[in-house]
């Protein structure tokens, strides 16, 4: 009597029989039932999360958002400071912005310099200015060149809502 041996895999489903021809026909037929009656199985992949996306509802709502524009998921400032730190003083913010409206501590180098150049303010890299922050104790930062990410510390954080309450009452938005 000759052995017979089959090992087949269907999708997530595997048969191995061996035996006499009848019994491992017999088997395989079994097989071919129980895995044709149920349904293939799906994949059910959940929907990525957008980083660059903001809520349908006005982003803007909150006790600061009045102070950001927000564009295309970038954030700028409504207006521009004056006085020897402007430029640091609008990165805190763009920086506050992001933490704010986007719910995202780290903030990329593009993403910060989008916003100061939106804003009004000629900067051509931010590094330099980010080394004068950092060395305030107002920001940390990892990364090189352009996979540099900026974070507000908690000082920072505290300098950015003083400013940005002073942007308001610039403006005479309440």
């Amino acid at each position: 009597m000759a052995e017979y041996k089959i090992r087949v895999k269907v999708g997530p489903h595997e048969f191995d029989a061996e035996g006499s021809k009848e019994f491992v026909e017999e088997l395989f037929a079994r097989f071919e039932t129980l895995v044709s009656s149920k349904p293939a199985p799906q994949a059910i992949i959940p929907p990525r999360e957008d980083p660059t996306a903001i809520s349908p509802e006005d982003p803007r709502s909150g006790e600061y958002g009045k102070v950001f524009n927000v564009e295309n998921g970038r954030i700028s400032l409504i207006g521009r400071f004056s006085g020897h730190d402007r430029d640091l003083d609008a990165a805190l913010l763009v920086l506050f912005g992001h933490r704010e409206i986007k719910g995202s501590d780290a903030v990329s180098a593009d993403d910060l310099l989008y916003g100061l150049r939106h804003t009004g303010y000629t900067i051509d890299r931010a590094d330099r200015l980010m080394e004068r922050g950092k060395n305030s104790g107002l920001l940390n930062y990892s990364g090189i060149r352009r996979g540099t990410k900026y974070r507000l510390t908690v000082p920072g954080i505290t300098k950015a809502k003083e400013l940005a309450r002073e942007l308001l009452d610039m403006f005479q938005i309440h």
